[in-house]
């Protein structure tokens, strides 16, 4: 969400020639001519037929569809997710199952099947892996 840091001064340069020229704003509610050019030069980088741009509204929104992208890719028969211990992911109940740091006293639902690793301990990674596999393996 804030990829580019806080009040960059090519930013807002930018911002302001923007406002000057009296631009239509940037938003994701409605069609913008900005957020599609975006979307098209992105699909002309990426290779092969990755030709399709979502714009969250925020950094756990992304989280969310990352998710849902994941469960659909694998049709549904992956049900675990892993995460480090020491992670933040979001606030929304999904993004914030996957979130290791404690952020509140109250323990709200989470998403089934998340389970944590120790952040940089690769042995604990190889553990959760071996954890989440079925009784073939995968």
């Amino acid at each position: 969400v804030l990829n580019h840091g806080h009040n960059h001064p090519r930013i807002l340069a930018a911002r302001r020639r923007f406002q000057e020229r009296r631009r239509m704003e940037v938003h994701k509610t409605y069609f913008s001519p900005y957020i599609a050019a975006l979307g098209h030069n992105l699909a002309q980088l990426l290779p092969g037929d990755l030709n399709m741009s979502v714009f969250p509204n925020s950094g756990a929104e992304a989280v969310e569809g990352a998710v849902k992208l994941a469960y659909k890719y694998h049709g549904g028969k992956r049900q675990q997710i892993l995460h480090a211990d020491i992670s933040f992911h979001g606030k929304l109940l999904g993004s914030g199952s996957l979130t290791g740091s404690a952020q509140s006293t109250f323990a709200f639902p989470g998403i089934p099947g998340v389970s944590a690793f120790r952040y940089g301990d690769l042995g604990s990674v190889r553990e959760s892996v071996a954890a989440a596999r079925d009784a073939k393996g995968r």
